[in-house]
């Protein structure tokens, strides 16, 4: 029994520790991850239906597939650090812990969820006529509200940065000479 407890503490521990670490990020990458164990079990099941030879290359290819999406979430979370970083480097205080990685785990997960459809109506399970469009809106929402948040913290930041555009005042020539006399004057009388 205390072995039993033991594997129940570290599992927790493990858990707790991830959840504190990926913060709101934990959910999306959670589902993320039972999604592609589905997907790739409803998959297999799916090929005998479909007619489809089940092979080690096809196995293999699924799993670099998966991998794909778990490095374009590491990707969109390299992206988040680095939007974090140079914004606070110049001064403005835009905190987006993890928002290009959740927004991209979302949508692998409604992708998901619609490859699993697809594989369990292949499978022959059937599915209600309103899932389908349901979740293929979800994904597309999705995509549209990440596209209109882009352009308005693009905006957003464009109009808290000073216009690189303008060019420095140009300085008089006549301007610095009576400026270096000035000082060069005050120099003699302070002596």
């Amino acid at each position: 029994m205390k072995i039993v407890n033991g594997i129940k503490d570290l599992i927790i521990a493990f858990v707790g520790a991830l959840s504190g670490f990926l913060g709101i990020l934990y959910v999306p990458v959670m589902l993320l991850l039972g999604c592609n164990i589905v997907d790739y079990i409803t998959g297999l099941c799916a090929t005998k239906k479909r007619g489809v030879k089940l092979s080690s290359y096809r196995s293999i290819a699924g799993i670099f597939k998966k991998v794909g999406m778990w490095l374009l979430v590491i990707v969109a979370w390299i992206l988040d650090e680095v939007i974090e970083y140079s914004t606070e480097s110049i001064g403005l205080h835009f905190h987006i812990m993890f928002l290009a990685s959740c927004i991209v785990a979302v949508w692998l997960v409604f992708n998901e969820i619609i490859s699993i459809l697809e594989n369990l109506t292949d499978i022959g399970v059937p599915i209600p006529a309103f899932l389908m469009p349901l979740v293929s809106r979800l994904k597309s929402t999705t995509e549209n509200i990440a596209k209109d948040g882009v352009e308005k913290a693009v905006q957003e930041l464009s109009e808290a940065l000073p216009d690189a555009t303008e060019t420095p005042k140009q300085v008089d020539e006549t301007e610095t000479a009576e400026t270096e006399t000035e000082t060069t004057t005050e120099k003699t009388e302070v002596k």
